[in-house]
């Protein structure tokens, strides 16, 4: 009788059945290990990706604001503006000051946040104005949500007012050692040039633009009194550097279609166009910020030109 030495083992194909599991296993940790430097390398490659698409998106965003601010925050300038990476996060922190005669005031800090995808959140917002009218004195009072510092308020020429305040009459009672801004309302509109000739240069920090259209001065002077004035927050206009009507032109084309700057930007082109300004020198000033000592301000004291003068922050000289 003979035996089937195929059914039972045999030394050659335990072997055989070892090598082929050495190679499966090796197969397998090659299979991982290849597996794990290619996810390795996609997730670097996604992160640096996503990191610099976050710093332009961050670097375009920046260049925007940056524009909004030269148009919209008078006598208040970026200082500096950190940046915190974190996977998938940037945190923001800028701070803002104002100069007051060449001294400095810590005013406000602002801080986002920038995700992957969508706009940036902001965490602690931009300042802003409180403040109500004053029957006794006739006149609205405004300050600063955050510093408590008075606030800057503007009274448009072709705007009817019950009253006006004129808070240069106070220099002659103010501390000696302190170092005030001054709103200045005009009572017309005036050219740069024409400005830059009445105020001092050494004195002026800001100039506020002629942006209104005849609708809306139309549905303030219908208002009951007391009518509503302009504070820092809803007025436009540039520093007094000489490149400061290029650079308002300039920056309210810059974000004609961006948004959310655009919708605010539509009207002060819309209006500027009704006022056939077509260049910088076309541009109109209604009123200015100055700052500098009670005793060096005092010459603008009774100006005919001056309508209205409202006192905003002060410090110290030392």
């Amino acid at each position: 009788m003979f035996e089937d030495h195929h059914s039972q083992g045999s030394p050659g194909n335990g072997r055989f059945q070892q090598v082929v599991k050495r190679a499966q296993r090796k197969t397998i940790f090659r299979t991982i290990i290849i597996a794990a430097i290619v996810s390795t390398v996609l997730i670097v490659l996604f992160l640096l990706t996503s990191n610099l698409l976050l710093k332009e998106r961050i670097k375009k965003e920046n260049r925007y604001r940056t524009s909004w601010y030269h148009i919209a925050s008078p006598n208040i300038e970026e200082k500096r503006t950190v940046h915190h990476n974190h996977i998938f996060l940037v945190t923001e922190t800028t701070t803002f000051i104002k100069e007051i005669n060449n001294r400095p005031i810590p005013w406000d800090t602002v801080t986002r946040e920038y995700g992957p995808f969508g706009k940036a959140k902001t965490i602690d917002p931009l300042w802003g104005e409180t403040g109500s009218y004053n029957d006794s004195e006739k006149k609205w009072d405004y300050y600063d949500e955050k510093t408590g510092e008075r606030a800057l308020v503007f009274y448009h020429p072709s705007i009817y007012y019950r009253s006006v305040p004129q808070d240069l009459d106070e220099l002659d009672k103010m501390d000696p050692n302190l170092n005030a801004e001054f709103s200045l309302s005009f009572d017309k509109p005036y050219t740069v040039k024409q400005v830059r000739n009445m105020i001092l240069s050494d004195h002026l920090d800001w100039m506020w633009v002629d942006s209104y259209s005849r609708r809306e001065l139309k549905d303030r002077n219908a208002q009951t009194e007391p009518r509503e004035v302009y504070t820092a927050s809803s007025v436009y206009g540039f520093q007094s550097a000489d490149y400061g009507p290029d650079l308002f032109m300039s920056s309210l084309h810059a974000l004609k279609d961006q948004e959310p700057y655009a919708k605010k930007v539509a009207p002060i082109l819309k209006s500027l166009k009704e006022k056939e300004v077509h260049s910088p020198r076309d541009l109109r000033v209604i009123g200015v910020i100055i700052s500098g000592s009670p005793q060096d301000l005092k010459r603008y004291q009774n100006k005919p030109y001056i309508r209205a003068s409202v006192l905003g922050a002060t410090v110290e000289k030392y």
